[in-house]
């Protein structure tokens, strides 16, 4: 599981890195194709802003594996959608810098 956190952490950095767009979307979790497009879209709206697109790939990253660790008997969408479920990628970065404190 901690691999699978990890490995979706790493894929979102990477996605971050590579697509833009305008919008202010949150990640819809009522089913994983809405997953990866809520969270594609979200990706795309931070087109202008590098610094966001760093921070929101933190975030994921380290909300991921904090939850990996807490919530061993969870599967891996309850902990994604607990976490990131209706968020904006404000919100997301704002729980994991809270996370950190």
């Amino acid at each position: 599981m901690k691999k699978l956190f990890l490995t979706m952490g790493l894929a979102t950095i990477i996605a971050i890195s590579f697509i833009g767009c305008n919008s202010t979307p949150t990640i819809d979790c009522s089913s994983e194709e809405n997953y990866n497009s809520s969270m594609l879209s979200m990706i795309e709206s931070l087109k202008e802003d590098k610094e966001k697109q760093q921070q929101l790939g933190a975030a994921f990253v380290v909300l991921s594996m904090k939850a990996a660790f807490s919530y061993p008997s969870k599967s891996p969408e309850e902990i994604r959608c607990e976490l990131f479920g209706g968020k904006t990628a404000d919100e997301i970065i704002k729980s994991a810098k809270d996370q950190v404190k």
